[in-house]
């Protein structure tokens, strides 16, 4: 029988898994300040609130597109552009090379919204980088644009197997 702290052991693990899981552990929990910091004051759940501030910094996105960039399945994506666009807060578009992909932007009375919101953000960003100098800050928005791109080249087993056979992947 295999020893739960021997498989765990830094030595094990490796510095580069040990990040891995210290990034997965921060992206969970990054999740309560926003939720009650933000979303439960502005009356959206979290999932709303994430794709709210997507179709902010990213818009005009579709769907698909922000489940893919914050990771959220589709469905939820779905009920939050829902719940949103219900509140009156989106402008949807036509595309007329793909009528089943309607990208999505905000309206003015969403920017409004999510512009109400940005003192709350600062406040939990000042609270989260409080211990951190200016320089630090920086270079760590630097690294987290690099692993963002890095996990956007992402392929999966799935993509991987059909590269290897010279079939064509879809995204």
């Amino acid at each position: 029988m295999t020893d739960r702290d021997d498989i765990l052991s830094p030595e094990k693990l490796g510095f580069d898994v040990e990040l891995l899981i210290g990034l997965l552990k921060l992206s969970g929990m990054i999740g309560r300040p926003m939720r009650e910091g933000i979303a439960i004051k502005h009356g959206l759940s979290i999932n709303e609130l994430r794709v709210l501030m997507c179709v902010g910094g990213e818009g005009p996105v579709a769907g698909h597109d922000i489940s893919e960039i914050m990771s959220i399945a589709p469905m939820n994506v779905s009920r939050a552009l829902a719940a949103l666009d219900e509140r009156g807060w989106l402008t949807r578009e036509d595309n007329d090379d793909n009528r089943r992909r309607r990208p999505v932007s905000l309206n003015d009375a969403g920017w409004e919204v999510l512009g109400s919101m940005i003192p709350d953000v600062r406040l939990i960003a000042e609270h989260i980088f409080a211990t951190m100098r200016r320089n630090d800050r920086s270079k760590l928005l630097e690294l987290v644009e690099k692993v963002n791109g890095q996990i956007g080249q992402w392929a999966s087993p799935a993509e991987n197997e059909m590269l290897e056979r010279n079939i064509p992947v879809h995204n």
